[in-house]
């Protein structure tokens, strides 16, 4: 049966959330598609910085070369930041589909103007490169929670009172469509996002996981 890798970078609080994820993207692509989720065994705590990413890459293209030889058929890129990318794309013939990339292009396809939630306003400065890497170079709206990822879960209510105030803000410059640009806000944070601001949200993860499912579909 074909199988899809989801490789999850941060090595902070994501092991604990391991079969949340998993749960998550086996939910968006069905039955159809297995998805094995795997935590990279070094790595940055989180994804969020220019050294984040670096430090991600090494693991990251490793975890692709042997998720070839293990018969997978594609492989997810978790979170939307997308370390290596392109380089891990290099090094295997089955798809690699970053997260992130997959929700610009979902999201393109939902509204007119995009408007991006970062976590802090230096996370934009990465968060552009994934825009400008999915050919979307204008009608772009950024937003930042000012909450560090490492504290986006320590109150959830404020968070998403952070996430609900900066989608108005994109809405108000004007954005018809939220991509979430952290993972670490559940799906539930961003459906109810949605419906107080009456805007699609797209989770980076599932519009990956759809992307990659579709892409071994054929």
């Amino acid at each position: 049966m074909r199988k899809i890798l989801a490789v999850e970078m941060a090595t902070e609080g994501r092991r604990s959330r391991h079969r949340e994820i998993e749960a998550l993207l086996r939910a968006a692509v069905g039955s159809d598609f297995p998805v094995d989720v795997t935590l990279l065994p070094q790595g940055p705590k989180s994804l969020e910085t220019g050294c984040d990413i670096a430090l991600a890459g090494p693991g990251i293209l490793e975890r692709v070369k042997r998720a070839e030889e293990e018969g997978y058929a594609a492989v997810l890129l978790c979170g939307a930041l997308d370390p290596c990318l392109e380089y891990a794309r290099e090094i295997t013939a089955m798809p690699v589909v970053g997260a992130g990339q997959a929700a610009c292009l979902t999201a393109s396809a939902l509204g007119r103007k995009l408007g991006v939630i970062a976590t802090t306003r230096y996370h934009v400065t990465y968060l552009r490169d994934v825009v400008h890497r999915a050919g979307l170079r204008s009608d772009v709206v950024f937003r930042s929670l000012e909450i560090p990822i490492s504290r986006l879960r320590e109150n959830l209510d404020f968070t998403l009172k952070r996430l609900i105030e900066e989608g108005r803000s994109a809405i108000d410059a004007g954005a018809d469509v939220i991509v979430l640009g952290c993972t670490s806000i559940s799906e539930s944070g961003v459906r109810t996002m949605s419906e107080k601001l009456g805007a699609p949200g797209v989770h980076p993860n599932i519009a990956g996981a759809l992307l990659a499912a579709n892409l071994v579909r054929g």
